[in-house]
């Protein structure tokens, strides 16, 4: 148990390094555009559609989890891609109602 704290304590106090300079920004604005892109929407459909199917004909309880593991992931990333369109819909209309 207390091992685990231990190590749990050191990921926190670990530095992640950025790789190739990437930024939540950048990492945002990518998102944010992807919202309306009818390309991805059929990508995160055939993707879940997958993942549910491979889940439907039975797994060991190793595999389930990971299969779960992915599917969380992409709702995640989906709830992302909605957070940042939301919220740079609202900088887009900060901006016009600053030009009037």
């Amino acid at each position: 148990m207390l091992r685990k704290l231990l190590i749990q304590l050191l990921f926190r106090l670990l530095e992640v390094p950025n790789y190739g300079g990437m930024s939540d920004k950048n990492i945002s604005q990518w998102l944010a555009a992807q919202h309306q892109d009818p390309r991805f929407r059929d990508y995160y459909k055939k993707r879940d559609l997958a993942i549910l199917r491979t889940i439907g004909i039975g797994l060991s309880p190793k595999e389930y989890d990971i299969m779960i593991g992915q599917r969380l992931e992409l709702n995640m990333m989906l709830n992302d891609m909605d957070k940042a369109y939301k919220a740079e819909e609202k900088r887009k209309g900060k901006l016009l109602k600053g030009k009037k």
